[in-house]
């Protein structure tokens, strides 16, 4: 944790030993990634949130509480740990970031063992993943544009993967965090507007717990 601490407010050589600007970069790029692993204020989650059956709306916010929490806290700081305990952040530099837990399992576990088991992990979460996101951005587009246009973005998404599949890490975070911060100020503005209706439905809920509990 010291060493993450460090690591993370530090000033390494490439910054010229701007201390405030690691500072600010290290945040900027933290919130870009906390974002990614939970779509908090991206406004894709609430589509699938909406889909399920739940008496308030409120309830179903918890849950959606709840994943940010797990999602960003528990699975990433997990990462983090794994990564850094292991030594391999050490080893490997940081464009090739996205291949540390998988070399850190395979020390730990062995190269068949980990290796299968983070290839077993890897092909879960990207599947699942690339379904919910098609998901997400065709009911967008017909919400938008209608059903017979939104069945197109499904092609557009399927090029969209093959881009990230065959471009360079850096080119592809660099397309995502344009994309998605215009996704989320959007998004945001949407939820500022909503915030009175928000606050609404949060008093009845807990209105109706403080009843039941009586």
């Amino acid at each position: 944790i010291g060493n993450i601490f460090a690591g993370a407010f530090s000033a390494p050589a490439a910054f010229g030993g701007l201390a405030g600007g690691t500072v600010a970069i290290t945040i900027r790029s933290g919130l870009a990634r906390g974002t990614y692993s939970n779509e908090a204020g991206m406004g894709t989650s609430p589509i699938a949130y909406a889909a399920a059956v739940t008496d308030f709306p409120a309830r179903q916010a918890l849950w959606g509480m709840l994943e940010v929490f797990i999602s960003t806290f528990v699975m990433c700081f997990t990462s983090g740990l794994l990564v850094t305990t292991s030594g391999v952040y050490q080893k490997i530099s940081a464009d090739k970031a996205a291949s540390m837990p998988a070399v850190a399992f395979q020390e730990l576990y062995g190269t068949f063992l980990g290796g299968t088991f983070m290839t077993v992990i890897i092909i879960l979460f990207v599947l699942s993943t690339l379904l919910a996101m098609v998901f997400f951005g065709e009911k967008q587009v017909e919400y938008i544009c209608g059903t017979k246009i939104s069945k197109l973005a499904r092609y557009v998404y399927m090029l969209m993967i093959l881009v990230g599949a065959f471009g360079s890490l850096g080119f592809t975070i660099s397309i995502l965090d344009i994309t998605l911060a215009l996704l989320v100020i959007i998004n945001m503005l949407g939820v500022i507007m909503l915030t009175g209706d928000a606050v609404k439905e949060s008093d009845r809920f807990f209105e109706h717990l403080k009843n039941n509990e009586k």
